[in-house]
C-alpha cells in the first residue's frame, strides 16, 4: 500500500518534478540543507518518515507522510539486509550496483 500526500504548491502527487521520496530522506533539516540546499517544506519533516516498508517495523504507519526508496535501491536492500542482519554477509564488501541497458532494468548485488 502506498501512501501520498499532496505538497505544497503542488496539484497532484505526480506533478512534473515532484520526487517526494528524494526531498524527506534526511530527517535533520540541517543536514539536508548541506546536501540539498533549502528544502520545499521543512515543516512537514516531523510528519514524515522515509521508509522501506517490508524491512521497518510497522510504527511507520502513524506518520501522515512517507517516502520509500525507488526500484533500483528497493531490489539491492531487499534481499541484502536479512542477509547483513544474520550475518551470513559482511557490510564491509558490499556494493549494490543497478543499471539500465537497452531499456531494461538489470538489478545487481556484487
Amino acid at each position: 500500500m502506498a501512501l501520498r500526500r499532496r505538497m505544497p504548491g503542488r496539484s497532484s502527487p505526480r506533478a512534473r518534478g515532484h520526487r517526494p521520496q528524494r526531498r524527506f530522506r534526511i530527517a535533520d533539516l540541517a543536514t539536508y540543507i548541506r546536501y540539498y540546499g533549502e528544502h520545499h517544506a521543512p515543516e512537514l519533516l516531523a510528519q514524515a518518515r522515509f521508509v522501506l516498508p517490508e524491512l521497518a517495523p510497522s510504527d511507520w504507519k502513524q506518520f501522515p507522510l512517507i517516502a520509500a526508496p525507488g526500484c533500483y535501491p528497493t531490489s539491492v536492500l531487499l534481499p541484502l539486509v536479512p542477509l547483513l542482519r544474520d550475518g551470513v554477509v559482511s557490510r564491509r564488501h558490499n556494493r549494490g550496483q543497478c543499471v539500465q541497458r537497452r531499456q531494461r532494468r538489470r538489478p545487481q548485488i556484487g
